[in-house]
């Protein structure tokens, strides 16, 4: 395997953050390519200008069949986990914990276990505590949180572009021309 350390970083300037957001649509559009999943703001980190997906344990998932019946969302850009989704929780709270649209003011409802009374008689796992969203899969600029929503034209445009290089080559990308 290959590690590197990717430190979450700040942008310096709104073009930055147009230029983080460009690129996050060009990586959806790989990502959707690949029918890759789980890319959630626990698997981003916004560096700068760059959007870097850390766990890729899901890339080249299946893709689900275009006969299934179900959500349809299954099949679209949504299923990648990078662009904002809110999801219900079975407690019936409402939350997003997407690689662009996570924040820390929402509570996933996942418990961290805590252990009591470590290395003794009476030690005991509890539920514990919701665990805070980080916010280092977010973009920052000067202490602010810029949404996708603001510069939704570049990620589209980001999206466009590399969805049109993935149509004009899809020849060189079969898998009969690869063999």
């Amino acid at each position: 395997g290959w590690v590197e350390c990717i430190p979450a970083a700040a942008c310096h300037s709104t073009t930055d953050v147009e230029r983080f957001y460009r690129r996050a649509g060009m990586l959806l559009c790989a990502l959707h390519t690949l029918a890759t999943t789980d890319i959630h703001c626990e698997n981003v980190i916004a560096s700068g200008d760059h959007p870097v997906v850390v766990d890729l344990e899901t890339l080249l998932s299946e893709r689900p069949s275009d006969q299934t019946e179900g959500d349809p969302s299954e099949a679209s850009v949504l299923r990648t986990g990078l662009v904002p989704r809110w999801q219900t929780a079975p407690d019936g709270h409402r939350f997003d914990m997407s690689g662009l649209g996570a924040d820390g003011s929402q509570d996933p409802g996942v418990r961290v276990p805590i252990w009591h009374l470590v290395n003794t008689d009476q030690m005991s796992l509890d539920e514990g505590a919701s665990q805070p969203v980080s916010m280092t899969h977010r973009v920052a600029l000067a202490g602010a949180w810029p949404s996708v929503t603001e510069h939704l034209a570049a990620c589209l445009q980001g999206f466009r572009d590399t969805y049109a290089c993935v149509v004009s080559r899809r020849d060189e990308l079969t898998l009969e021309h690869i063999v």
